[in-house]
This record gives structure tokens, sequence and C-alpha cells, in this order.
């Protein structure tokens, strides 16, 4: 049986897939790390990840950015799985460079775009995600002490920094992980990225 990791927080998606893909041998497994991905029980079959990544919801599309970010990182070399990325924010593919599928999929164009990447998967059709933007070890802290809720000034007196070099860390995050901007970065909760 294969198995579909689905990075989505829309219960209605995963009822639909879950609809769409009965008479077929695949699983439809939720997840909102990447670290379950790697504990729950491999099967015989074929196993990808579907991550939702939706334009006019920034917050999600940022949770599903951190999750892909979060993916490379654990998953190092051997577990690279293909990755199927439904969003219409062109930026996300050319930072991990997943198979792109159009947001507003009608269901049978999803269910057939699933089923073909199970059956290509292996090949050169379905790319894994394998390149991962990486944070500088100051950008890294920044985006803690961001997430942590810490202020500006505190955060550069912790770093031994200017507050200068705090904005300009947080834009290279912000770069890196494809947020939109300082906003979405603020609503992103420290849970997203532990």
């Amino acid at each position: 049986m294969h198995q579909l990791f689905v990075v989505s927080g829309c219960s209605y998606m995963l009822t639909g897939l879950r609809e769409a893909l009965a008479d077929e041998p695949v699983q439809v497994v939720p997840v909102k790390a990447p670290e379950e991905i790697l504990q729950y029980p491999s099967r015989r079959g074929k196993r990808v990840i579907l991550v939702f990544a939706p334009k006019r919801e920034p917050v999600a599309a940022a949770r599903s950015m951190v999750f892909l970010w979060r993916w490379v990182k654990v998953a190092g070399k051997g577990n690279r799985l293909p990755v199927l990325l439904m969003s219409d924010i062109r930026q996300y593919l050319s930072l991990y460079g997943a198979c792109s599928l159009a947001e507003h999929l009608p269901v049978s164009g999803l269910r057939a775009a699933v089923l073909d990447a199970f059956q290509r998967t292996g090949n050169a059709g379905v790319p894994a995600v394998n390149a991962s933007p990486s944070l500088s070890k100051r950008q890294y802290q920044v985006l803690l002490a961001t997430l942590a809720g810490v202020s500006v000034p505190d955060t550069a007196r912790m770093l031994d920094i200017s507050e200068s070099m705090v904005f300009s860390a947080r834009s290279g995050v912000i770069d890196k992980l494809g947020l939109r901007n300082r906003v979405v970065l603020m609503s992103l909760s420290l849970k997203d990225f532990i």
C-alpha cells in the first residue's frame, strides 16, 4: 500500500483526498511535522508528500514552507521522498525544487497527479526535495528570538550586535525561507520550527 503524507490544515482537503483515493491502494496520512513521516511505519509501496501552500493564506503557506525546510534538514540524504507542492506561489518551487500543482486543481486532476506521482516515484518525473536554504548561525539566533517574541533592541543586546544587523538577519531569514514579509514571520510560532 502506498502512503501519501499530506501537509495541510484543511480537514475538507483530507476528507476529499481520502474519498478520491478510496478505491486505490493509497493510505492518506495527515502530518504536521517532518519527524512524523520518519516515525510512521513504512509499508510495501511508495511514499509521496503532498504540501498545500495556499497563496491567499500567507500564514498557512509559511507553515508549509517551514515544513519543507525542516523536512530537508531532518530527512537527510537517505529519505528523499518526492514532493508535490500545491501552490500558486512560484518562488517556492525555485527554493525547494518540488513538483508543481495548481492550487485550485479539480479533484479528478489532483487524484490523477497523485497516482501519477506514485507511478513515477524513483524516476526523473517527480523530483525529491533535496535543496534547502541554510540559515547562518546569526540568522538562526535572530529567528529564534523573533519567534520567542523578543524585541529588536533586546535581541541586539543578547547577541551583542546592532539593531540594523538584527533587521538584516531577519530579512535574510524571510528571503531564505520564502516568506512574504515580516508580518508572516511574526505570525509563526516556535513550535513550527521545533
